[in-house]
């Protein structure tokens, strides 16, 4: 078995540079990554989270306003053909630990908290190795390349408790064992270009509508026949299905130009 010679948080922190990086050249942001101390990763169950404006999920209130978390894990190596799950892959796979082992027992508390976060709706993952040595992660940081080469696996695709994960770096899968179950392997490519960037036209008039009211507030508008809060509530009580969705539309569209002097154009994106 071969074990990699740099630390958990090494890793960590090399991923949470390169992400930031990335954001802030793709999207004009910068992101802070929020890392957490043992304590308070014992009672949230995740190393690192940030807030990413462009996903349609609300800044999560009982995890410092965070909307994409991670738990990061070492992989070792097993070169051997006596390696216990050698016969899956035929080959050296790699392998990290979902549970802490407390002596004998296997303690499922740090991933009893993740899947919380991950059943509801949140982006949760687990991102893990593929380079044994500090040299190669650094050579693979100091390239900007470290996230193409890092496996991520998505908690909500995970149904029971496993104890291990395997995967070899050629791999398009994980193994979650004991009882086996398949699990694709994610890049970071795959979830930066995920559905979780896109809002749908219904997220997206429910945002708008609440910008609008907002700024009929302010403007102390009288809730009259002519306020958007009246037209808006009569269209949705009084429509059904693609005709509520085009009438609101037009009138977000109207209001916001009025309000706020702004065009918005919907486009489907496919």
């Amino acid at each position: 078995m071969i074990e990699t010679n740099y630390s958990e948080s090494q890793l960590q922190q090399l991923i949470n540079t390169e992400i930031t990086f990335r954001v802030f050249r793709g999207h004009g942001v910068f992101p802070i990554p929020i890392v957490i101390d043992l304590v308070e990763e014992f009672g949230l169950g995740w190393d690192t989270s940030f807030h990413f404006p462009w996903l349609h999920f609300p800044p999560h209130a009982g995890h410092r306003g965070a909307n994409f978390f991670i738990q990061y894990k070492l992989s070792d190596e097993i070169e051997g053909r006596n390696g216990k799950h050698y016969k899956e892959w035929n080959q050296p796979y790699l392998r990290f630990f979902i549970p802490h082992k407390k002596g004998s027992t296997l303690d499922y508390h740090q991933y009893d908290r993740l899947k919380e976060i991950a059943n509801a709706g949140y982006p949760v993952y687990y991102a893990t190795n593929k380079a044994m040595t500090f040299n190669d992660l650094k050579v693979l940081a100091e390239q900007m390349n470290l996230l193409d080469q890092t496996p991520f696996l998505n908690v909500n695709d995970i149904s029971q408790y496993h104890k291990e994960v395997t995967f070899t770096r050629s791999s398009t899968h994980f193994l979650l064992h004991s009882e086996i179950e398949k699990s694709n392997k994610t890049s970071w490519e795959n979830i930066y270009n995920d559905d979780y960037n896109k809002f749908t036209l219904r997220e997206t008039l429910d945002y708008l509508s609440k910008v609008i009211i907002r700024e009929e507030e302010n403007q102390k508008t009288e809730s009259n026949r002519l306020s958007f809060s009246y037209q808006y509530n009569r269209v949705s009580n009084n429509n059904q299905g693609s005709s509520k969705i085009i009438r609101q539309s037009y009138l977000v569209s109207f209001y916001l130009r009025l309000y706020l002097n702004l065009n918005w154009y919907w486009t489907d994106r496919k």
